[in-house]
């Protein structure tokens, strides 16, 4: 398995970034900040309030802070009628 796509750390490319590299970077619409809290039901409803039709949402799995907040993301925004699917799905279908 090969990767095609990079997240640039904290969103920093340009041109001497796109053309060291022959992959895609994946930028995010949906900042959660989860860096910068301890509490999973707040960045759950970060998501929750603010996410968009087609969002690309940036989550740190480093945090478990994040990964804690994930069931209640997906459960949440699948009653929403979301569903979720990967980057390269997305960048096909838009």
């Amino acid at each position: 398995i090969r990767p095609r796509l990079f997240r640039p750390p904290y969103g920093a490319i340009n041109n001497t970034v796109k053309a060291a590299t022959t992959l895609s970077p994946v930028l995010w619409d949906l900042d959660t900040e989860d860096w910068k809290y301890r509490d999973p039901a707040k960045v759950a409803r970060t998501v929750i309030t603010k996410v968009q039709p087609n969002d690309v949402v940036l989550l740190h799995d480093i945090h478990a802070t994040s990964v804690a907040a994930v069931p209640e993301i997906l459960r949440t925004l699948t009653a929403e009628g979301y569903h979720f699917v990967t980057v390269s799905h997305l960048r096909a279908t838009l």
